[in-house]
């Protein structure tokens, strides 16, 4: 039976947060042959020892603060709640902070693979990584686009997803349109090493020409293993979904078994070129970009002017709670209006108070998830596209709106910055009140509205024709 076994681990750790949680990471670091300094909980109380680790208070995290010198495991659901916590305590012991993935990870590349699994007989196809497996995203729904595309081109093709807890509502792979047998599932695990057993034995089962990387930290250490410890010759694409922390942590953590790097935007490629100035030339950008309507539907230019949001409801980086405020401003403004939002998640239950608190259940309509092959009706059916987001890698729903024809008014995330010519074939936003504005002013100025809807088609027609394909990098 494989295993991972490591006495040398040259990074002193200790995890913090809640109690089964870091029982949890403490068990599985000490089943790889590591201890940690302490177990420490985010109360006032410790606890009895944990397989002869300390279970100590709170105040003992403190004077890390000032020495630093250890690595701070949070032992978190979610990481953000981790880094909240650590910021109260003391601005600086975020820095100490590791994701427990990118630790684990780490403790898998630095393990012996007790009794590796053979390799067989090599596959010539592409493996396609998930992050979370077919969750609902812009991610997943990219890599769908590129498994579809493969497909078409007669490219053997197969996705691997690492079932996990997650925020995320799970979908599956056909949702997305992908044949459920193609996909191999890994997983549900709570312990991450076996997660990167299982997906190491899938590797050295059918090694596969290429694998793409999605973002999962779990399946790209098996695959670190499979090509350091297994010598498996696998092509290894890494794509960069976005502009984030975690992304480029990735990236400089596996950087040594990736072969080529792929970025959504020139925002992500400029910055892994700056943070990896040795891989800058194995660094492309490639948009994935629908095929665009063959014309835009036309609208009367009577009634209230149609405004569609789609993405997923969550207040931080998509910022989905502007919606609220930019109403605000057109109810001051007397705007006539209709609003459909397409997407579910942590802000549904937000908007749908203040669309009853506001009396707009006629105007604005929460949709839900809807399937992808209603999106373009979706689309046809309104003129202005609204996005809020903070970071994006493409986003796939701005380029499915340009190309039906929606005005977009957005900030200027990902893509955005290479798509955008502001009161061209866009209204380029940074805040509520300014997307208030924006609409206010295509409400008043439909022949403005007229314009930039057309230019913004023909601006993604022009993509579409001068980018190719998503595949076409991938093959």
């Amino acid at each position: 039976m494989t295993k991972l076994q490591t006495h040398n681990f040259p990074l002193p750790f200790l995890i913090y947060g809640e109690k089964p949680r870091a029982e949890r990471l403490c068990s599985e670091a000490l089943s790889l042959g590591i201890k940690p300094i302490s177990i420490i909980l985010n109360a006032p109380e410790g606890a009895p020892d944990y397989c002869g680790v300390p279970a100590l208070p709170q105040k003992a995290l403190l004077p890390y603060a000032e020495t630093g010198g250890v690595v701070i495991v949070p032992a978190f659901s979610w990481h953000g709640a981790a880094e909240n916590d650590l910021r109260a305590l003391d601005e600086r012991l975020p820095a100490l902070a590791m994701r427990e993935i990118e630790f684990f990870a780490r403790l898998a590349m630095a393990a012996e693979t007790v009794d590796p699994p053979a390799a067989q007989t090599p596959w010539a196809g592409t493996l396609i990584g998930t992050q979370l497996g077919f969750v609902l995203g812009g991610v997943e729904a990219w890599a769908a686009d590129l498994y579809k595309q493969l497909k078409a081109a007669g490219t053997p093709v197969q996705a691997v997803e690492a079932l996990q807890e997650s925020r995320y509502q799970y979908v599956g792979p056909a949702f997305y349109g992908i044949d459920p047998a193609d996909v191999i599932p890994v997983g549900q695990y709570e312990r991450y090493s076996d997660y990167v057993l299982e997906m190491l034995a899938v590797l050295a089962k059918a090694p596969p020409k290429v694998y793409v990387d999605n973002g999962s930290y779990r399946l790209m250490a098996a695959v670190w293993l499979a090509k350091k410890k297994l010598g498996l010759p696998i092509k290894v694409i890494s794509v960069l979904h976005g502009d984030a922390g975690i992304i480029y942590d990735r990236l400089r953590l596996f950087d040594e078994i990736i072969d080529q790097i792929v970025a959504v935007s020139e925002i992500p490629a400029a910055r892994a070129a700056e943070l990896l100035p040795h891989r800058a030339a194995d660094i492309s950008v490639k948009l994935n970009i629908p095929a665009p309507a063959a014309a835009i539907p036309q609208f009367d230019g009577n009634g209230p002017l149609k405004l569609a949001y789609a993405a997923r409801l969550e207040p931080a980086n998509k910022r989905s709670l502007w919606l609220t405020e930019m109403m605000d401003g057109l109810l001051e403004r007397g705007v006539d209006f209709t609003l459909d939002i397409a997407g579910d998640g942590d802000c549904r239950q937000a908007l749908a108070e203040y669309i009853e608190r506001k009396g707009l259940s006629e105007r604005v309509r929460l949709l839900g998830t809807l399937p992808r092959e209603e999106m373009a009706a979706f689309w046809a059916a309104r003129e202005v596209y609204l996005n809020f987001s903070k970071t994006e890698g493409g986003p796939l729903t701005l380029l499915e709106a340009m190309g039906i024809g929606l005005a977009p008014v957005a900030t200027d995330a990902g893509c955005g910055k290479r798509l955008f010519r502001d009161g061209e074939n866009s209204m380029v936003i940074s805040s509520p009140e300014e997307a208030a504005c924006a609409v206010a002013k295509l409400a008043a100025d439909r022949g403005l509205l007229e314009k930039i809807r057309r230019s913004a088609h023909q601006t993604l027609q022009h993509f579409y024709q001068t980018e190719g394909p998503l595949a076409a990098a991938f093959r």
